[in-house]
């Protein structure tokens, strides 16, 4: 998916964000998808399971992690998230009940 983003490069919001070199966004950076929808970067905190339409997850504030929850983020879409993997959580609503 490609990724628009005031003032930085862009990634692949599509699974575990990769540690090759070191991370290029840091924990609460957000990036707004092709899609419309806004994804954050976070930490697990637990082990989330796949599900195909992406787990709900719950974010945790200061400290960006994220587990199986009812927070209005999911998981990136058919991924297992390890804990203290970081994934971009996706925004689960735009008024328009997906």
């Amino acid at each position: 998916m490609t990724v628009i983003a005031t003032g930085t490069v862009g990634t692949n919001v599509d699974g575990i964000q990769e540690a090759i070199g070191g991370k290029e966004f840091a924990l609460g950076n957000t990036v707004l998808g092709a899609n419309g929808k806004k994804y954050v970067l976070v930490q697990a905190s637990a082990d989330i399971a796949s599900l195909a339409a992406g787990r709900e997850v719950t974010i945790t504030e200061p400290a960006m992690t994220a587990a199986t929850g009812t927070g209005g983020f999911r998981a990136p879409l058919g991924v297992a998230v390890a804990d203290g993997e970081q994934f971009w959580a996706m925004e689960k609503n735009l008024g328009n009940g997906s």
